[in-house]
């Protein structure tokens, strides 16, 4: 869907459509500033703005033609690689002078899930391909931002379920296309080499419900990468663990073992009753929070026929649990989370209906609870700062995360976060 990454003094957020980044927890301090999209009359600009008013502040600022669709940082901040136009171009921007270095025609079409940028001299942007029932193929070309060339074009046969970056490149998480079916792990390196893994006992994909068409059936499992370690996990709704050594290119299962009486409510929660035989499907995101361990959370859904004829989807929330690969225990901080955001060292959560935002520490401490009871979306964190949407409020909550409390609200005629997007984990 997350992670923040700072620059010397500015604060651009990483929140990429699809992306499960997996950011190590640390301190945290509130950004000196942060990059935005104005609009001014009808003019979409890049500029630097306010990190609690969201207002843009005096300075240079860069024009943009059309809204950036994908994006990414370059280590260190300096530069930007974003693209827009169905992804046909990316463009290479200097954030500290809001100039344009350039800009490269990648020959794919598509719509943008991603920009990988892990290294100074290459990145990477994952596109997918809608074909039937919403999964079709995916593309991922790999780029010299110093040469600015492509480097190589790679088409994969599947559709894009969960793209996580790693220090090597994008790791992806591949469906069979118009129909659930065995699910395969995907890295392409710097060169263009693709390496495929199959995952013997998980499921994915989208297809339409016998009874009814416009019902889709979903299966989505969780990504997670421990980019030291180079390790990726991938979790569904079984009480079972994936792991991929993505060095080695070796795959283990491992049994989730619940923590004292909870194993009970992990198997409701991670296994849903066959009984439901309205069902559409579960749906997981994961993120890997460092210390050996993974936050995972998600919902299943169901399809309920209302008495006026109309079938609508019911969520059921799965949870939110902290996952320990050193003895796959499972630890359940919040039965009623189905969704999360890791930032400044806490899970925030939220759930169906108004419970506000809560947030807590990895070992299950529950850290501080904030806006009562009212709906909230997390659209975006910096620092120690996090980004809160209140419907119907256009205006974002500001909360400290370190200090557990409301600082501020946007500004009316605010600018829009780089870019503000839900982040992965928020549903």
């Amino acid at each position: 869907m997350f992670a923040a990454i700072a620059l010397a003094s500015v604060v651009a957020l990483a929140a990429r459509a699809g992306l499960d980044t997996t950011p190590e927890h640390g301190p945290a301090a509130p950004p000196a500033l942060l990059l935005g999209v104005s609009n001014d009359g009808g003019t979409r600009s890049l500029a630097r703005i306010a990190p609690v008013s969201l207002r843009p502040l005096p300075g240079r600022r860069m024009r943009l033609g059309a809204p950036l669709e994908a994006w990414a940082l370059s280590p260190g901040g300096s530069r930007l690689a974003a693209v827009s136009d169905r992804a046909s171009v990316l463009h290479l921007v200097d954030v500290e002078r809001m100039r344009t270095l350039g800009s490269v025609r990648t020959g794919a079409r598509g719509s943008p899930a991603a920009v990988v940028w892990p290294r100074p001299g290459r990145l990477w942007i994952v596109l997918a391909r809608p074909g039937c029932c919403a999964l079709g193929s995916t593309t991922v070309v790999a780029v010299d931002p110093i040469a600015e060339r492509v480097v190589a074009r790679r088409r994969l046969a599947g559709g894009l379920v969960r793209v996580a970056a790693s220090p090597d490149g994008p790791v992806l998480l591949l469906a069979p296309p118009a129909m659930i079916g065995p699910a395969r792990l995907v890295t392409v390196d710097a060169a263009g080499a693709v390496e495929q893994l199959p995952l013997d006992g998980v499921s994915a994909g989208v297809m339409p419900t016998a009874v009814v068409p416009s019902v889709e059936r979903v299966r989505t499992p969780a990504l997670a990468v421990d980019s030291g370690r180079r390790r990726a996990y991938v979790l569904s709704s079984r009480p079972y663990a994936v792991e991929i050594d993505l060095r080695r290119r070796r795959v283990s299962d491992h049994r989730l073992v619940a923590r004292a009486s909870l194993l009970d409510r992990l198997r409701e929660l991670l296994e849903p009753s066959a009984a439901a035989s309205a069902q559409v499907g579960p749906v997981r995101r994961a993120a890997w929070i460092g210390e050996g361990r993974i936050a995972l959370s998600g919902y299943d859904t169901d399809a309920v026929w209302r008495p006026h004829g109309a079938v609508e989807a019911e969520r059921r929330p799965a949870g939110l649990h902290v996952i320990d690969t050193r003895d796959w225990s499972v630890r359940t901080l919040d039965e009623r989370a189905s969704a999360f955001v890791a930032a400044a060292g806490v899970l925030l959560t939220s759930g169906p209906g108004g419970r506000g935002l809560a947030a807590y520490s990895p070992d299950g401490r529950d850290t501080f609870h904030v806006l009562g009871d009212r709906h909230v979306e997390v659209v975006a964190t910096a620092g120690s700062l996090a980004y809160v949407r209140t419907p119907p409020d256009p205006a974002l909550q500001v909360v400290d995360l370190t200090r557990g409390r409301v600082v501020g609200t946007s500004a009316p005629g605010r600018a829009t976060l780089l870019l503000e997007r839900v982040p992965a984990g928020w549903e």
